[in-house]
């Protein structure tokens, strides 16, 4: 797997995703979850994100009056920016999952971050990612089970 570095930015520049509203709590969540990527300690890094995540969808929810017990939001009614910022989150989380070995979690956050923002191509990195996995699994499989009977 080729090494990716995540980072998140909280600068408004066009050639790194902007992750803020311009709280001060979500920027120092920001700053924490970079420190966290570059000391490589994805463990810690998967619950600050976790966390951002859900604020943002707390905030989208309040915003837009919607019950969030289901996390059930309607991407619709959500501002481009935010679903952006989301989209980015679950691709940096689903990057962190990947280098823990959590497959399943980063398909699941790469299919998340798509549903917000089905453009992103880091989104689609994982989920492919994902997918060579799988068939290289299941491939390796087929190949013990027919030496077995050899």
């Amino acid at each position: 797997m080729e090494s990716m570095s995540a980072s998140v930015s909280t600068s408004s520049s066009s050639s790194s995703p902007s992750i803020s509203n311009g709280s001060n709590e979500q920027n120092d969540l920001i700053s924490l979850v970079n420190e966290e990527l570059n000391k490589r300690d994805f463990v810690n890094a998967i619950k600050l994100l976790t966390n951002a995540i859900d604020i943002k969808l707390f905030r989208i929810s309040n915003n837009n009056n919607i019950n969030n017990n289901n996390n059930n939001i309607n991407t619709n009614n959500i501002s481009n920016n935010e679903s952006k910022e989301l989209s980015q989150l679950y691709a940096i989380r689903s990057q962190s999952y990947l280098k823990l070995g959590l497959h399943q979690l980063a398909f699941d956050d790469s299919i998340n971050g798509l549903k917000f923002n089905n453009n992103n191509e880091n989104c689609f990195y994982f989920k492919g990612l994902f997918l060579l996995f799988l068939f290289l699994f299941f491939y390796n499989l087929l190949i013990v089970y027919f030496f077995s009977f050899n």
